[in-house]
């Protein structure tokens, strides 16, 4: 996986099942033109939103996601064995930097 992806979860309103998503560099720059508050758990749940709705699943704008609809927002980290080689995912870690 390219080093910008990052694995998401995000439980949403309404919904029994979480949404997964892979954010990329298109969802990190769009964070980075936004005029957000300061936080990680802002910044995750911005980066979720966009992944969401630039992939057609989620309809709805950043606000009714933020303030209606994002209950949760989790980012897997990849585990990195020390020589660079992610070694797939540790469901055990989990960041809501999104960015990991």
């Amino acid at each position: 996986m390219p080093k910008m992806q990052t694995p998401l979860i995000v439980w949403l309103e309404g919904r029994d099942e979480p949404v997964r998503a892979t954010s990329d560099q298109r969802d990190l720059a769009r964070m980075e033109a936004a005029d957000l508050p300061e936080g990680a758990h802002t910044r995750a749940r911005f980066v979720a939103w966009s992944v969401l709705a630039r992939s057609g699943q989620y309809p709805g704008t950043w606000q009714q996601f933020n303030d209606r609809d994002c209950i949760e927002v989790e980012s897997l980290i990849p585990v990195d064995d020390g020589a660079g080689d992610e070694q797939g995912l540790d469901p055990g870690q989990t960041s809501t930097s999104a960015t990991g």
